[in-house]
């Protein structure tokens, strides 16, 4: 069975040069890929790792090939995708908010 392509996200216009992110999610038995065929991620219920940083779309494309032949990437090898980022831009510029895990309630003592 030959493995979907790789999922590409790309910010920017492409008038500079970028840093490429190669990304891999494991999901524990959850559906890969919405109707679109977009590779899914649900952040409290998958893995999510950083594959590497690379330079070029064809480096990226052997990484996640030779990739797929190891241990927790062969389990899923349509489960990677990538994300282009241009050089010297930032990412935050108005800064973030965290969200906070809801308090559990307080407890009586009998």
């Amino acid at each position: 069975m030959t493995p979907q392509p790789v999922q590409w996200v790309t910010f920017g216009d492409g008038s500079t040069p970028v840093v490429v992110w190669l990304w891999h999610v494991h999901h524990f038995g959850r559906r890969h890929r919405d109707n679109l065929g977009r590779v899914l991620y649900r952040r409290t219920k998958d893995d999510l790792k950083i594959v590497g940083v690379y330079a070029s779309r064809e480096e990226v494309e052997a990484a996640a090939e030779r990739k797929r032949g190891f241990p927790g990437f062969c389990d899923e090898p349509d489960c990677f995708f990538v994300t282009e980022y241009p050089l010297d831009t930032h990412l935050w510029p108005d800064g973030f908010l965290l969200e906070k895990p809801p308090r559990p309630a307080p407890t009586t003592a009998d």
